[in-house]
C-alpha cells in the first residue's frame, strides 16, 4: 500500500513537472506588433537573461525587442536575422531553457531529495478570453497593416503604368515628327569683328647728357615712341606691351608691369619715383592717355637704346601687333637751357644739365 501511494506521489509529481516545463517554454511564433502578449513578457525575460535586451518587461513586441532578436539570431548563427521569433529561433531558446529548467531540477533534487514542483496558478475562462482577444487584436493589426501595404503598391503600379503611357504617347510623337518633318539648321548669328588697326611710330630721338633712369652722367640717346590704336577706324585705348630684339637697351613708363622700379635725384637728396624700366613692358589700358585736338587716347614709352644700329621694335595691343624700326641715333641735341623739352621729356628738362654746344656736337650718335 505505502509502494502506491509512493508511486502515485512521484507520477503526479513528475506530470506536474512537466507541465510546469511546457509552461516555461515558447510554444508561438512571435513577431513585431504583438501587444500585452504573456510569451512576449516570458521572451523578454529571456533575452534579458541572456544579456541582450535591456528595455522594460511589457509584453509588446516593438522596436527594442525586434532589435535584441535580431541579435539573439545573429549571435547564434540564424538566418535570416530578420527579428521574426519563429520555429527555427524558437528551438534554440527552447533548448537552453530546456537545460535551465534541467539544472535547475537537478539542484532541487540534490538539495530536498525530491524535484521542486512549482505553483501553477489556474487559468480561469477571462484570463482565456482575453489571452484570445489580445491574439485576435494583434492579428488584426497585422490584416490592416498588410492591407496599406497592399494599397500603397497598388498605388505605385498605377503611377509607373500611367508613366509608362506618357513614355510611349511621346515616343511616338516623336517618331513622326521625325518622320514628316526635317528639322531647320540652327543658323547662330554672326559675329562681327572690329576692325582694328595699331600704328606705332618713333617719334623724335635726342642727345641728353644725364640718363634719368640710370643715374649716370652720361651722354646717352632717348627716344619718344607714339603708339595709336584703332576700332572701326576710333582711335580707343587697350592693353599695351612693347618689346624691342635690344639686350641692353630698355623703355621707360609709369603704370606698368614688367622690369623694376626707377627713381632719380630731382633735388639733393629728394628722389622721385620715375615708374618701371624694362624690355619688354605690358601696360593697361589706362596706360593710353587723351591727345591731340581731338583728346583721343595715346600712348607714349621712352626708349634708351643700347646703341646705335636698327633695333626692331615690336608693339601689341588686344591681339594685333605693330612692328617699328629705330636706329638709336639722335636727330637733335638738347644743349641750350632754353630749349623747351618736348613732350615726356618735360621733367626731364626741367632738373637735368643740358649739354654744351661742344659737348653735343662731340655726341657720336647725332647724325
Amino acid at each position: 500500500m505505502k509502494k502506491s501511494l509512493l508511486f502515485i506521489f512521484v507520477f503526479a509529481t513528475t506530470l506536474l513537472w512537466q507541465t510546469a516545463k511546457a509552461e516555461n517554454l515558447f510554444s508561438k511564433d512571435l513577431y513585431f506588433g504583438i501587444q500585452n502578449d504573456s510569451d512576449v513578457t516570458k521572451l523578454q525575460e529571456f533575452l534579458t537573461s541572456e544579456g541582450i535586451y535591456s528595455g522594460p518587461i511589457t509584453g509588446n513586441f516593438f522596436s527594442l525587442t525586434l532589435k535584441a532578436v535580431k541579435d539573439y539570431q545573429t549571435r547564434e548563427g540564424i538566418s535570416p536575422t530578420a527579428g521574426y521569433f519563429g520555429p527555427i529561433t524558437r528551438e534554440k531558446a527552447n533548448l537552453k531553457l530546456s537545460i535551465q529548467i534541467q539544472e535547475s531540477e537537478n539542484q532541487a533534487v540534490g538539495e530536498t531529495g525530491s524535484p521542486a514542483v512549482p505553483v501553477i496558478q489556474p487559468k480561469t475562462t477571462t484570463d482565456v478570453v482575453a489571452t484570445m482577444q489580445s491574439q485576435l487584436n494583434t492579428l488584426l493589426q497585422q490584416v490592416a497593416l498588410l492591407q496599406q501595404q497592399l494599397q500603397s503598391q497598388q498605388q505605385t503600379q498605377q503611377t509607373i503604368q500611367d508613366l509608362q503611357s506618357q513614355v510611349t504617347q511621346q515616343t511616338q510623337v516623336l517618331q513622326q515628327i521625325q518622320q514628316n518633318t526635317t528639322p531647320s539648321p540652327v543658323i547662330p548669328p554672326p559675329v562681327i569683328e572690329k576692325k582694328k588697326e595699331l600704328k606705332a611710330e618713333v617719334y623724335k630721338c635726342v642727345a641728353i647728357l644725364r640718363n634719368a633712369y640710370t643715374q649716370k652722367n652720361e651722354l646717352t640717346t632717348l627716344c619718344e615712341i607714339e603708339v595709336n590704336y584703332f576700332e572701326d577706324n576710333e582711335r580707343t585705348s587697350g592693353e599695351i606691351s612693347i618689346w624691342a630684339n635690344d639686350d641692353g637697351g630698355f623703355f621707360g613708363a609709369k603704370d606698368c608691369t614688367g622690369g623694376e622700379i626707377t627713381q632719380w635725384e630731382s633735388q639733393p637728396g629728394v628722389f622721385v619715383d620715375t615708374g618701371r624700366k624694362g624690355n619688354p613692358l605690358t601696360c593697361p589700358a589706362s596706360f593710353f592717355k587723351k591727345s591731340g585736338k581731338d583728346g583721343k587716347p595715346t600712348a607714349f614709352f621712352t626708349y634708351w637704346p643700347s646703341a646705335t644700329g636698327d633695333r626692331m621694335i615690336t608693339v601689341s595691343v588686344n591681339g594685333i601687333s605693330d612692328i617699328i624700326t629705330s636706329s638709336g641715333r639722335a636727330i637733335e641735341c638738347v644743349y641750350d637751357e632754353k630749349v623747351e623739352p618736348y613732350s615726356g621729356k618735360e621733367a626731364i628738362g626741367k632738373v637735368v644739365p643740358m649739354l654744351s654746344e661742344a659737348q653735343c656736337l662731340k655726341f657720336g650718335h647725332l647724325k
